[in-house]
Formats: C-alpha cells, sequence, structure tokens
C-alpha cells in the first residue's frame, strides 16, 4: 500500500457493498507486499473480478484501503503507547505510595518511642523525686 495522508471518512467497507468490499480485501491480501509489480498484478486480478467496478473505483478503493490499514495500525501503536504509559505511571503511583506507607509507619515508630522515653522519664523523675522526699 502507498502512504496517503487521506484519512477514512468510514470503517465500514469504504462505500462498497460487503461482497465486493470483501473480494478487494481478500484478492489484495493474496498478493505478499514482497512481490515485484506487485500493485500491478493486483489491480489487473481486481478489474477482472470485479468487472462492474472501473479502474478508478478501485484505485480509490485501494486508497481507502490503505487508508484504513494506516490508521489501524497508527491506533494500534497509539493504545500500545497509551497502555505502557499508563504501566508505568500505576507502578510509580504504586511506588510512591508504598514510601507513604513505609514512611508513616516510621513516623509512627518514632511516635511511640518518644511516648515510651516519655514514660520511662516520668517515672525515674517520680522515682528520684521519692527518693529524694526520703
Amino acid at each position: 500500500c502507498y502512504t496517503t495522508s487521506i484519512l477514512p471518512s468510514s470503517l465500514e467497507d469504504g462505500g462498497w457493498n460487503r461482497e465486493d468490499a470483501l473480494r478487494f480485501s481478500l484478492i489484495l491480501e493474496q498478493y505478499p507486499p514482497s512481490l515485484p509489480d506487485r500493485r500491478t498484478l493486483y489491480l489487473d486480478r481486481l478489474t477482472r473480478e470485479l468487472p462492474h467496478k472501473t479502474r478508478a473505483e478501485i484505485v480509490a478503493q485501494e486508497t481507502w484501503h490503505c487508508a484504513v490499514a494506516h490508521y489501524r495500525s497508527r491506533r494500534k501503536v497509539y493504545l500500545r503507547g497509551w497502555a505502557q504509559a499508563r504501566a508505568e505511571l500505576q507502578g510509580r503511583v504504586a511506588a510512591i505510595f508504598a514510601a507513604s506507607r513505609r514512611a508513616v509507619g516510621a513516623r509512627e515508630i518514632a511516635r511511640e518511642e518518644r511516648e515510651r522515653q516519655r514514660r520511662v522519664c516520668q517515672e525515674l523523675y517520680q522515682k528520684v523525686s521519692q527518693w529524694r522526699e526520703a
């Protein structure tokens, strides 16, 4: 297929009836892209297989078919990129939340340790006060 700047206006058979569009696609798929003179070969075959279509209509369908194929491949690339970016973002968010949980846990442990130290100091102060009074 030749790249074009034409965007597909519809993804529904390019304005052709279902049977003709299917026949067009099947014939096109029979000619591998590496085949020399591929375009000439499949256009000749299409004009023989679809005698009620003019060469201009077949070329227009080819252009539409190439545009749809390009659109679908770009869409697939964009969706794959979006999924990868989304997965990366979710991983970063999970790491941030895990770090946040660890920080909160560390602050809680530090707070409990300060509270324990305060109680120990208070008990020692009371014992020293009782010892001085005695």
